[in-house]
């Protein structure tokens, strides 16, 4: 039982993060510039499964470049920006091959990817 909530879980956090994501790319082609925040997007206080809030990340932002998640390489693997689930746990780091950031769920590749992080 406690699987199936599990898997569910992840479900709808991968769907969330793939049409937030998409709104994303939207909002870029119709304005030429990356949203400032999910509110920009359309989803204000918008939360995971698990109660917290998705993680976006503007690229274009101050400071961004030291937040910017990274493989098991060390190497960014989004181009406009990020955005994730911290999944059950709540915690992430930026390489997402760390122990916390495993049960993340991440958007990835620009959005040819949407999933776990472990999965990456």
């Amino acid at each position: 039982m406690l699987d199936a909530i599990k898997s569910a879980r992840n479900a709808r956090a991968v769907g969330d993060v793939r049409t937030i994501g998409d709104e994303i790319l939207a909002y870029i082609a119709e304005y030429n510039v990356n949203p400032a925040n999910l509110s920009a997007a359309g989803y204000p206080n918008y939360q995971d499964p698990w109660g917290n809030k998705y993680i976006y990340l503007n690229f274009n932002g101050p400071n961004a470049s030291a937040a910017i998640r990274r493989d098991r390489f060390m190497a960014p693997f989004n181009s406009y920006f990020d955005l994730y689930s911290s999944g059950a746990d709540g915690l992430s780091t930026v390489q997402i091959t760390s122990a916390v950031s495993q049960d993340d769920i991440i958007w990835g590749l620009d959005g040819e990817y949407v999933g776990l992080a472990s999965n990456f």
